[in-house]
């Protein structure tokens, strides 16, 4: 099994905002994020 430390989560909020949530495992902290939208992944991991 391979498990990663990050995740995407689609919700009921996905549909009307036209966003994502940016979940890390460990630490249980989250950010929206626009779908489509260029994202500097490297700075928005930084952040979690």
């Amino acid at each position: 099994m391979i498990k990663t430390g990050f995740r995407f989560i689609v919700d009921h909020e996905t549909h009307t905002t036209g966003t994502v949530t940016l979940s890390e495992r460990d630490s249980m902290a989250q950010e929206r994020v626009a779908i489509g939208e260029k994202v500097d992944m490297r700075g928005l991991l930084r952040k979690l």
